[in-house]
């Protein structure tokens, strides 16, 4: 940009001068003016002319760089337009992913708090459990605390029972004894009815015992059944921990995975927003640019425009102006060739420059 400044200034100091000679032309006309010098400042024009016309060809070539660097420089914005939207376009995914992921972190924190709240609820089933458990226990040792209390006094009724039966043998023994000897022995009507009572208290303690016995055994059964439903209850608790165990460690390796993801997803959404921002400083630039490249060629064409103008203003003043004859006190009808020959020269000169600024155009 800089050399193309330089050219345009080197134009329009050609250009200045240019106007200056003519103006120098203009002022001279005036008056008496030699067909040598004339035809020598027509060659200079016609060099300036020249030296112009080559600059303005350098010019038009700079012109149509500036332009294929404007092209340039619109496909370039063109496909960094292109990446941006593409851009774009990956940003809305991973914010729909970043949404997406947001939703199923949401959904596994709801099941593990779910989880949570079933893992208490079986703790305090089994709490109430190991007290049904530990309560059933201590019944069970007091039921056989009260067996073995029961079996104590069976055992005592037994051997109670036994002496009573050898005193009974004894008494029959004595009766029978008695009775062959023919001696009746009234005393012993009362241990007779003595040991009536004994066996009849006998007889509740045996009933006493089947119905302790039975009791034990109910209560054995109960306490069987009682053990294997708390067998089953804490089978299936330690079952239903161990499987929300397993879940809620499935559960914090995707909840881990997820994270992960979110923050690679956040990773890769700056990375894309910096290219975003370094795009669009290129952008900027980019335009900035062609702005630029638009106001030189904008500010070429209307310096072209105004040469072609100024040129063709002082072609119509040089051709409108008429030559004059020198005049001669002498003699007065002097030959009008060297008018003709510098009408001729005038011409020449202006077909010339007419060409240059048709071929220029």
């Amino acid at each position: 940009m800089g050399t193309t400044i330089h050219q345009l200034a080197c134009v329009r100091e050609t250009q200045q001068s240019k106007i200056i000679d003519i103006e120098q032309l203009k002022s001279m006309s005036n008056g008496t003016i030699n067909s040598d010098y004339l035809t020598s400042k027509l060659i200079e024009m016609q060099e300036l002319m020249d030296h112009q016309c080559n600059e303005l060809i350098s010019a038009r070539s700079r012109i149509h760089e500036l332009i294929n660097r404007n092209k340039e420089l619109e496909e370039r914005s063109c496909l960094f337009q292109r990446d941006l939207s593409h851009t774009y376009e990956q940003i809305n995914k991973y914010q729909r992913d970043l949404k997406e992921s947001q939703a199923q972190k949401e959904d596994q924190e709801e099941r593990i708090s779910t989880l949570e709240k079933r893992y208490l609820n079986i703790q305090k089933e089994t709490t109430h459990l190991n007290e049904f458990n530990n309560r059933l226990e201590n019944e069970l040792s007091t039921k056989e605390t009260q067996l073995q209390h029961a079996e104590e006094k069976h055992q005592a009724l037994q051997d109670k029972y036994d002496l009573l039966e050898q005193k009974f043998q004894y008494q029959n023994e004595i009766d029978l004894s008695s009775k062959q000897n023919g001696q009746i022995l009234t005393p012993y009507s009362t241990n007779e009815d003595k040991l009536h009572q004994l066996q009849n208290e006998y007889d509740d303690l045996q009933i006493e015992l089947t119905r302790a016995r039975q009791r034990e055994k109910v209560t054995e059964e109960h306490n069987i059944r009682l053990s294997a439903t708390v067998d089953k209850l804490l089978a299936e608790s330690n079952e239903r921990l161990q499987i929300q165990l397993k879940e809620r460690m499935q559960l914090l390796e995707e909840k881990n995975n997820f994270t992960q993801e979110n923050e690679k997803l956040k990773k890769q959404l700056d990375e894309i927003q910096n290219e975003r921002t370094k795009f669009l400083e290129e952008i900027d630039k980019l335009k900035n640019e062609l702005d630029y490249v638009r106001r030189e060629l904008q500010n070429i064409k209307q310096q072209k425009t105004e040469t072609i103008l100024n040129s063709s203003q002082n072609n119509f003043n040089s051709t409108s102006q008429s030559i004059p004859i020198i005049i001669d006190t002498s003699n007065r009808r002097r030959n009008m060739t060297t008018p003709i020959v510098n009408d001729h020269i005038l011409q020449v000169g202006q077909l010339k420059i007419r060409i240059n600024l048709s071929s220029i155009v």
